[in-house]
């Protein structure tokens, strides 16, 4: 048995993938601490886990970031995201830093798996003193630099297309350094430095493992390959009980495409930007549409007579039936749809979901629309267009099957285990 630390940002996206892996190691013997906000202890303490609690001064509530960070009120739109990166995870290392040397001085601490967003791990990879072995987990669409793919516009064989990566790459970089130097200035006062100073890149090459919770057949081909990286596949999840979205499963046409709409559990504050234009471009059509708001209000939403509407919605209960997942390009939600050889329409501009809108569109298995907000008419006119064409779902059952032959836990655990016995070996 091994006492394994697990660490994660307070926000769902990021402690939900690890609290599985989490559940997963504890059932098999390993003794688990979980190292998360405050919005989550009762989650983890009722799967059976020890909780400890990052620092008040890191702590934050992922559904309003801002208030966590009230200076980016300041910040124009424009450059709020990645400010938001600086500030609200690379500014609270220092307090992630302190908690997680005190827990290792009082624990006797196997392995760190920490999410890539939880930088609180980063000073102990650059002291020079002893320490666990550091498995990074890729809980978002990798946001790695890379010659062969534009983090902007995805991959391409087309004539001139790496020098065309290059050139968006660097705009990207451009754009970032500033939050780059803002880190840099926080490892600074911990006495550290990162050789060439923080990139993006650094988030996966500092670990002794990048585990990448993401099948590799969704994954743009790279350049630059990193030893240290390894696709595990996407964890899905476990069956929950069935929801009244399922009474109305049971009692539809089942003779008609179902089409399924969500804008996730994040960014679900406005409805209007996906649901309504979803609802409203279907409802003339020959489907039926099943809409959830991720956990948000729909009390103000009026569905036509061929959708129905619900505030949550298992997705391991629907996308089963579903011929067309439309999504604002959740990550783990993509993956999920994919694992049921479901096609995909994205529309998402924040977080990583333009990242996710690119794989769809280069692996074949949907449409990108490329905005947040489409109109019913683009939102009608790509599902028409799923539908009309097979191509979609045959390579959506292609990445099905690589998906269904992989054992994401065990790929898991196997790397931990190897790590402590490697790192017991000197």
């Amino acid at each position: 048995m091994s006492r394994l630390l697990f660490a994660a940002i307070p926000a769902s996206g990021h402690v939900n993938p690890m609290l599985a892996v989490a559940e997963a190691l504890s059932a098999r013997g390993d003794d688990i601490i979980f190292h998360t906000g405050e919005l989550f202890r009762e989650r983890i303490e009722a799967a059976g886990l020890r909780f400890v609690p990052i620092p008040p001064e890191a702590d934050f509530d992922h559904r309003d970031p801002i208030a966590a960070e009230p200076s980016l009120n300041d910040v124009p739109n424009s450059e709020r995201g990645l400010a938001l990166f600086a500030r609200l995870f690379g500014g609270r290392i220092p307090h992630l830093d302190r908690s997680l040397r005190s827990i290792l001085a009082t624990e006797k601490i196997d392995a760190i798996l920490h999410d890539v967003l939880y930088m609180g791990a980063i000073p102990l990879l650059l002291r020079d003193e002893p320490r666990p072995p550091v498995l990074c987990c890729g809980v978002v669409a990798p946001m790695w630099l890379d010659p062969g793919c534009s983090i902007t516009s995805g991959f391409s064989n087309a004539p001139g297309w790496r020098e065309r990566n290059i050139a968006e790459n660097q705009k990207v970089a451009d754009r970032r350094s500033s939050a780059w130097r803002y880190i840099d200035g926080v490892l600074d006062t911990l006495g550290v430095a990162i050789p060439g100073g923080f990139h993006d890149n650094q988030l996966y090459r500092m670990p002794d493992v990048f585990l990448q919770f993401g099948a590799e057949a969704f994954e743009f081909p790279v350049e630059e390959t990193h030893g240290n990286v390894v696709f595990v596949g996407p964890l899905l999840p476990k069956r929950k009980e069935d929801g009244p979205a399922l009474d109305w499963l049971k009692t539809r046409d089942s003779s008609k495409p179902l089409i399924f709409v969500t804008q996730g559990t994040v960014a679900n504050r406005n409805l209007e930007q996906l649901i309504r234009p979803a609802m409203e471009g279907l409802a003339n059509e020959d489907v039926d549409v099943l809409l959830t708001g991720g956990g948000a209000s729909v009390g103000g939403l009026e569905s036509p007579s061929n959708a129905h509407v619900e505030s949550y919605v298992s997705y391991e209960h629907v996308l089963p039936h579903t011929a067309v997942f439309v999504t604002n390009g959740g990550y783990n939600g993509v993956q999920q749809a994919l694992s049921c050889g479901v096609p995909i329409i994205v529309a998402g501009t924040t977080e990583d979901k333009p990242r996710v809108g690119h794989r769809v569109e280069w692996s074949g298995v949907g449409i990108n629309l490329k905005t947040a907000t489409p109109t019913k008419e683009q939102v009608r006119d790509a599902v028409k267009e799923i539908l009309r064409d097979p191509s979609y779902r045959e390579r959506a059952q292609f990445l099905q099957s690589a998906i269904s032959q992989t054992n994401t836990i065990g790929l898991i655990a196997n790397q931990v285990d190897t790590a402590i016995v490697s790192a017991a070996r000197g």
